[in-house]
C-alpha cells in the first residue's frame, strides 16, 4: 500500500522536474554570449521574450537594414490594446549583440 502523501510527492517531483527540462530546452534556444552561459529562469524568460519580440520585427518591420531591427515597444494598458505607438523605438539586446560580434 502506497501513502497518498508519497504519491503526491511523486507528482511534484515530476512535475518540477518537466518544468526544468523545458527550461533547459527554451535556454538552448535563446542565444547568449558566452554560447554557454547559465541563465536563471527568469532571465531565460525575459531574453526569450526579447528574443520572439526581436524576430518578430526583423520579420515584419519595413526598412531593416545592417541587422538592426530597432524593435517598437509594445504598451499594453486600455486605450490603445498593445497596438504600436509612434517614435517609441530602441535597439534592442540581441540587435546590439550582433553589431558587437560584427564589429
Amino acid at each position: 500500500w502506497i501513502k497518498p502523501r508519497y504519491l503526491a510527492n511523486q507528482r511534484e517531483r515530476d512535475r518540477t522536474h518537466s518544468v526544468n527540462s523545458a527550461f533547459v530546452e527554451l535556454r538552448h534556444l535563446i542565444p547568449t554570449e558566452p554560447a554557454d552561459r547559465k541563465l536563471s529562469k527568469i532571465e531565460t524568460l525575459r531574453l526569450a521574450v526579447s528574443y520572439i519580440n526581436h524576430l518578430h520585427s526583423v520579420l515584419t518591420l519595413p526598412n531593416v537594414t545592417h541587422n538592426h531591427c530597432a524593435f517598437i515597444k509594445m504598451r499594453n494598458n486600455d486605450n490603445n490594446h498593445g497596438e504600436h505607438e509612434g517614435g517609441d523605438q530602441h535597439l534592442c539586446t540581441f540587435c546590439v549583440n550582433h553589431s558587437s560580434l560584427s564589429s
